[in-house]
């Protein structure tokens, strides 16, 4: 088919060629007769001779009454169906932006900036500032001398436990062998055996023993607090230190997550407190969509699962109904909506304020007539389709309404069950004989 189209238009060119030659030659011919060797001259030009070959060999291109008798059109079909479908209407929306991811200053000090302007994008990860650290680096250098200091001492507290329990030890040993040996000589001095003042100098030694207990628990109890007390300040410190290495880490400030950055402060360097601002990021979901819609479309609204619509350039979007906000305008009777975006966000879209269409339904479901919106020919501000009737395309003018996907309802022209051509009608002209080659059985 490709090689027959190429010698057919090579075969319309020349004889085109040849017909304004031909022309030409008519127009010498009915000079004087002074002119005959000009006529002769033009004769002899090989081109013009060597179209003349071709078209004696080929003949002349059909004409379009020999092209009468060509074959019927080859189309697809369609039929004119009734469906259940949400009457809707487009209004404008608005992209608002939901949230920026802010960076702050972990801490007090001069922050300078890496290379970095306001719409770049970047990276998780990515290092955006650093913040001067000196001080902290200081300040972690005497928290290690402190925490040293500190086990130092919690190892001599240790030491000196340790040796005062065994003091404890010796100490209960001997307050033991002194009770002993008083409670014999009791025995002995009450059966008048031994005389008295043997058994008052064995209750002075046992006293005396008995202190010398009592003194070394003292040590031992107040050396145990100090160890508890110790411990504590090492856990302080390690606590402290470990809150610097993190302050210190992230001095340098990175980006939290992917995206732009809309917001950074005038000068490169610049001092900024703990928990100030440094720097906006906005994200790819920190975008939706607003719009003012009408309070008596809202319980439509409500009950619609996806909301379709297009960005500035066309593109196709859908959403999710996210809030209404608790506002009203009087004089419009409508309320703002917002809506979480559920498709790709399109370049269209990444602005604050960008301008979208919103395809929101306005009323229950209703029973109407669709075909599909490739059977629709643009006429005007009409339409025309045609209909398959006897084999033949018959050219029909309707009036059409609102778009649903690939379907297209059709207000007025057509009737339920007829057939209109869906593919092959371009080109076609009313009564042309047409083949139907798919879409001719119902259901």
């Amino acid at each position: 088919m490709l090689g027959l189209s190429f010698n057919c238009c090579a075969l319309r060119t020349l004889w085109v060629k040849t017909f304004m030659s031909l022309k030409q030659f008519r127009s010498y011919s009915l000079k004087a007769s002074g002119h005959q060797t000009v006529l002769v001259n033009r004769l002899s030009n090989p081109i013009i001779v060597v179209l003349l070959m071709v078209l004696l060999a080929f003949g002349f291109p059909p004409t379009a009454h020999s092209q009468q008798g060509r074959s019927a059109s080859k189309v697809e079909v369609a039929y004119v169906t009734e469906e259940m479908l949400t009457p809707t209407v487009n209004i404008d929306a608005r992209i608002v932006i939901s949230q920026d991811r802010a960076v702050t200053a972990p801490n007090d000090g001069i922050v300078r900036f890496e290379s970095g302007q306001i719409g770049d994008v970047v990276a998780k990860g990515d290092v955006l500032a650093t913040q001067d650290s000196k001080d902290m680096t200081h300040q972690l250098e005497l928290l290690r001398l402190d925490l040293t200091q500190t086990k130092d001492h919690l190892d001599e507290i240790s030491s000196q436990l340790a040796f005062e329990k065994t003091l404890l030890a010796l100490a209960e040993d001997q307050l033991a062998l002194q009770q002993d040996k008083l409670e014999r000589l009791t025995t002995l001095a009450n059966e008048q055996i031994i005389p008295k003042d043997r058994m008052d100098e064995a209750m002075r030694t046992h006293l005396a023993a008995r202190q010398v207990l009592i003194s070394h628990r003292q040590k031992i109890s107040k050396l145990e607090a100090d160890l508890e007390q110790s411990n504590h300040n090492k856990s302080r410190t390690d606590l402290l230190i470990k809150d610097l290495l993190a302050d210190i880490k992230a001095a340098t400030l990175v980006a939290p997550v992917s995206g732009q950055l809309v917001a950074l402060p005038q000068f490169d360097a610049q001092y900024f407190r703990k928990g100030e601002m440094i720097a906006n990021i906005r994200t790819t979901t920190d975008y939706e969509l607003e719009a003012d819609v009408p309070i008596k479309w809202l319980r439509y609204l409500r009950q619609a699962s996806v909301i379709y619509g297009t960005d500035a350039d066309g593109q196709a979007l859908t959403a999710i109904l996210r809030s209404e906000l608790p506002e009203e305008n009087a004089r419009t009777a409508s309320r703002p909506v917002r809506f979480r975006i559920t498709s790709v966000l399109t370049a269209a879209m990444m602005a604050d304020a960008a301008q979208v269409q919103l395809n929101l339904p306005v009323a229950d479901q209703q029973l109407v007539t669709t075909i599909p919106v490739d059977a629709i020919i643009p006429k005007g501000d009409g339409a025309v389709v045609f209909v398959a009737q006897d084999n033949k395309a018959i050219r029909t003018e309707i009036r059409i309404g609102e778009a649903f996907g690939d379907k297209i309802i059709v207000k007025t022209g057509l009737s339920l069950g007829q057939q209109v051509i869906s593919k092959g009608n371009e080109g076609l002209r009313d009564g042309a004989e047409i083949t139907i080659v798919s879409g001719g059985d119902e259901g």
